[in-house]
């Protein structure tokens, strides 16, 4: 009888969804096109360059390898819907989009992955129906601020089983509008470093599990202005 020749390593490739795009470097909706519904690999850390806009349509999930990241200077919409979220996650995570490594069943965990970074005065930016899992490598965030004037809008989302915080603001003067989101199992804080005159802008949100399952406010400034607080006895 012939032999059909086929390894066990070639039947789990064979039985791995296959990635619609395989991702790294530059991207933007007038290059590189908008980031459709499905799966798709990041195999290197992904930017969006000043003055351009990357749009993340409903259904698609990002599977970072390594520790990788992606970094907005420009814009990004994240335009996800109820039942299609879109999903940031690492490689291994098979719960989204199913076995895209081919390795059988396999789960992901805190920190294999760095996370979104918004770079100064970048935005507006959206997050709306958004998943963000297992970020946290090297002791980045889910999602970091990394300057002043950031433009965000996160909505309906949920930051979650980073091996860092959910969201850093980095005790910069941002002031995002964050709505109806879920921080959860995050091993830092559920929310770090926000001015105090920011806090208005979040509502309607919850957090749990994480290892500081609150907001801290690390900046006392109201619109530039030293806020004094004193203890009380």
């Amino acid at each position: 009888m012939r032999s059909l020749g086929v390894s066990l390593a070639a039947l789990l490739c064979l039985a791995a969804p296959a990635a619609a795009n395989v991702y790294s470097g530059s991207l933007s909706d007038d290059t590189t096109g908008p980031i459709p519904a499905g799966v798709h690999m990041v195999v290197n850390h992904i930017a969006v360059q000043a003055g351009k806009t990357l749009t993340v349509q409903a259904g698609a999930v990002l599977k970072f390898t390594g520790g990788y990241w992606l970094d907005i200077y420009g814009q990004l919409l994240v335009q996800g819907a109820s039942g299609s979220e879109v999903i940031f996650t690492s490689y291994p995570d098979d719960s989204a989009g199913g076995d895209t490594n081919g390795n059988g069943p396999s789960s992901g965990s805190p920190g294999q992955w760095c996370g979104i970074f918004l770079e100064a005065a970048s935005g507006p930016n959206l997050f709306d129906h958004a998943r963000v899992r297992y970020a946290g490598y090297a002791g980045y965030d889910a999602v970091r601020i990394h300057g002043a004037g950031v433009a965000l809008t996160m909505t309906d989302s949920v930051l979650e089983m980073s091996s860092a915080d959910g969201l850093d603001l980095l005790n910069h003067l941002n002031y995002p509008t964050v709505s109806n989101c879920q921080f959860n199992n995050n091993a830092g804080r559920a929310v770090e470093g926000l001015c105090i005159d920011a806090v208005p802008g979040f509502t309607d949100n919850s957090a749990s599990g994480n290892g500081c399952s609150y907001m801290n406010v690390t900046n006392p400034n109201v619109q530039g202005t030293a806020l004094t607080i004193e203890a009380q006895n």
